[in-house]
């Protein structure tokens, strides 16, 4: 779908609370005033604002701030590497975290959910990659009931730097890491694959 709107804000926090403004009011318009709740995941990070750092599923973020507001679930983790049971293929645990995700939205009421946010690659948390067809599997529940993406994408994309130019992103290939003391980086982000800028 081509994107036809831009909006500016601030900060990523901003960002993403107005992308909370936007599916509430969205919700609103349509009549649907119950539709409230933001479908996030732990360790996601979304933010530090009151509505962001919600969102966000980092204990951290949340202790001594009265954190997170009601309106913020979040769904599982999905890391492979830390998450999977013993001898569970990429594929399948996708399918399981698709199973939890769409009993947890039954268990709501997908009335009630307005969205869901991901990050294509989990940053703060621990540079974590999606497994296997996870958000083939994730996208098919969530447009089994209606409840639309919001793709808070900062990692994967090339950004412009203060000289002006293009900063080449990050890649973490799916080669699993070799040679770890020849890495160029002091600390291995992803524990699991090797980095390389392309």
């Amino acid at each position: 779908m081509p994107v036809g709107k831009v909006f500016f804000a601030n900060s990523g926090s901003e960002a993403n609370d107005t992308q909370i403004k936007l599916a509430w009011y969205a919700a609103n318009a349509k009549g649907q005033p119950q539709k409230k709740k933001i479908l996030s995941r732990m360790k996601a990070y979304h933010g530090v604002t009151l509505a962001s750092a919600s969102l966000t599923g980092l204990p951290v973020n949340h202790t001594g701030f009265d954190l997170p507001f009601s309106f913020a679930l979040h769904a599982a983790c999905p890391d492979h590497y830390r998450e999977a049971h013993p001898g569970e293929s990429e594929d399948d645990f996708s399918k399981r975290l698709a199973g939890d995700l769409e009993a947890m939205i039954l268990r709501e009421g997908p009335e009630t959910i307005a969205a869901m946010i991901a990050e294509p690659v989990m940053g703060a948390g621990g540079v974590i990659l999606p497994p296997k067809n996870y958000f083939e599997q994730m996208m098919r529940v969530l447009a089994q009931h209606g409840i639309p993406m919001i793709d808070d994408e900062v990692i994967t994309g090339s950004g412009a730097q203060a000289n002006g130019s293009v900063a080449r992103p990050m890649v973490f290939s799916r080669i699993p890491c070799r040679s770890p003391r020849r890495c160029h980086l002091p600390i291995c982000p992803s524990r699991r694959f090797c980095c390389r800028r392309k």
